[in-house]
This record gives C-alpha cells, structure tokens and sequence, in this order.
C-alpha cells in the first residue's frame, strides 16, 4: 500500500477545488449570458450545431419573407388578369354590337370611344407595378412594360412590350414566379401564368 503524504493530500484538495471553481465559474458565465459556450474552442461540435442552426434559421426568415411577397404579387397578379378578362369582354360585346347592330356615327363613335377606354385600362393593367416593380415587364421592373403609340387625338394605335421574356422567381421548395413576361401574358393564344 501506498502512503500518501500530508502535502500531497493538500496539493489534490487544492486541485480539486481549482477544479471545481472553474466549473462554477463556467456554470455562472452560461447563466448569465445564456450562452453554453462563449467560444467555438470550448466546445467545437456544439460550436458548429449551433452555426448550422443559426444559418437555417436565417434561411427559414428569408422563406417566410419571400412567401408573404410570393403571395401578394401572386394576388395582385390574379386581380388584374380578372381586369383583363371583364375589359376583354367588354370589347367583344362592343364590337358585336358595332358589327351586329345598325348603327349611326354617333353610336360608332361612342363605341370607339368606350373601347379606347378599355384599351387605356389594360395597358395601365399592363404596367401595374406592386412595390416599386413592373409586375408584368419580366426582369425589366423598374420601366412600364408596355407604351402605347397614339394617334392625334390621343387614342391608342398600338401598344409595343418594353420588357422583357424573363420570369423572376423566389425559391420556396421549387422556383415560384414573381414577376411574368407581358409578351407571353398580353399576348394572342392562351394565356399561360405558371
């Protein structure tokens, strides 16, 4: 058996004190910083799950802020594609009645004058913008999609696509569009809004 001096037991109480005050200490300094380790050193596995929680909480904020835009310019997108169809509409009727009807100069003129109108309708419909951006120009947001050529009297001749064929997306668990080409959506045959 071995003998254990005095001075020794003094030296292993003296450590295991040290020892003991130090985990205080550390205890205290997570309590009162709410942290469980003040360096990625003091613990590097804990140090780098908390960075990789961090960072996909930060992703999680992005996503819940790209649906809530996503959403509005997906909403205001669908109002003013109903705009559309009800002006569309509209002129078809007008038209038939100009066609269908016996009419005077005054009735075509009204009529002319009522699809002008509509046709104003749609191209402010066209250049609709939803925070500061063409909802319809493509990836060109910052200018109106459309400009309309007009005749002397102010009437709309033609009406030209100034944007362009890009689709601007947000990634939520796929590519969701947040902006759609006007050439595509304005454009004759079936109007495709993915």
């Amino acid at each position: 058996m071995n003998r254990v001096s005095f001075s020794r037991m003094v030296m292993n109480s003296q450590d295991y004190t040290r020892l003991n005050s130090e985990k205080l200490l550390d205890l205290q300094r997570q309590l009162s910083t709410g942290k469980k380790i003040e360096k990625a050193s003091d613990d590097p596995d804990v140090a780098a799950r908390s960075k990789r929680l961090q960072n996909r909480l930060r992703r999680d904020e992005q996503l819940v802020r790209n649906i809530e835009n996503t959403s509005h310019m997906i909403g205001e997108a669908e109002t003013q594609m109903s705009s559309v169809v009800e002006q569309l509409q509209r002129v078809r009727t007008l038209t038939l009645q100009a066609v269908n009807a016996p009419m005077t100069t005054a009735d075509m003129a009204l009529i002319a004058t009522e699809i002008n109108q509509q046709l104003e309708g749609m191209l402010r419909t066209g250049n609709t913008k939803v925070g500061g951006k063409t909802l319809f120009g493509g990836a060109e947001t910052d200018q109106d999609a459309f400009t309309a050529a007009r005749n002397g009297i102010g009437e709309i001749e033609s009406v030209s696509y100034q944007g362009d064929d890009v689709e601007l997306g947000v990634e939520m668990q796929g590519v969701i569009p947040i902006t759609w080409p006007g050439s595509r959506v304005f454009s004759k045959g079936p109007m495709i809004l993915k």
